[in-house]
């Protein structure tokens, strides 16, 4: 009988349903340190994009930073409130920009 209520209703069973994923996107500007405050957090993307717009999405426990159409880090979502994550080549890429800036030439 159920069968017939399922064809009749066009039911189908729920293992055939898409689980439900949910993401969050939000759009944020990328601080002078190189870094983008998402959920109590903050997160490193390479030092080129200092100051520009950019969108951050959480789907799970994955953030992704995106600028226009490329996705320019990834991390694993921060394990707790008020932490920063950062990839060393984004670190090492901003020590590097930094020290090119602050030499000058004496004449």
């Amino acid at each position: 009988m159920a069968l017939v209520v399922w064809a009749y209703e066009q039911l189908c069973p729920l293992t055939e349903v898409a689980s439900y994923e949910l993401a969050i996107s939000a759009v944020r500007k990328v601080d002078a340190e190189g870094f983008v405050h998402f959920e109590r957090s903050r997160y490193s993307v390479p030092p080129e994009h200092c100051g520009k717009t950019v969108t951050v999405h959480q789907k799970e426990r994955q953030i992704t930073i995106q600028c226009e159409q490329l996705i320019i880090a990834e991390h694993e979502m921060a394990s707790r409130s008020d932490s920063c994550v950062a990839l060393p080549e984004h670190l090492q890429a901003l020590r590097k920009q930094s020290t090119d800036n602050s030499q000058c030439t004496l004449t």
